[in-house]
């Protein structure tokens, strides 16, 4: 295989993306999650502190989120590490999703 067989190989296998960008969006993927881990971290703090509520449905949000993530990469991906991940999530989203609904049936005037 020569040098241009590889590099139209890659090309096809990237659909013409270039491989920093790539790497760029991986990078702000992993941001955005630590970031909005700290801020749904924030405001489930000031919630409780204030109100005296916490907001599980916030909580139920960030898990559901790091659950697919995690799914996608260990089942769609093949990314065999990343299963125990994915079910850890797939855990804590059922959990809080499920005082979530408690939280709400609890505040539903009927």
């Amino acid at each position: 295989m020569n040098k241009e067989e590889i590099l139209a190989k890659s090309r096809q296998e990237n659909k013409n993306r270039d491989i920093a960008e790539i790497e760029n969006g991986k990078s702000a993927s992993k941001f955005a999650v630590i970031t909005s881990a700290i801020f749904a971290g924030v405001l489930f703090i000031l919630e409780a502190v204030i109100t005296g509520h916490n907001n599980n449905s916030l909580w139920a949000m960030l898990a559901f989120m790091n659950c697919m993530m995690c799914g996608y990469k260990a089942f769609r991906l093949g990314n065999v590490k990343m299963r125990p991940a994915a079910i850890l999530w797939g855990f804590c989203t059922i959990i809080v999703l499920i005082l979530a609904i408690i939280d709400f049936t609890e505040k539903s005037v009927l």
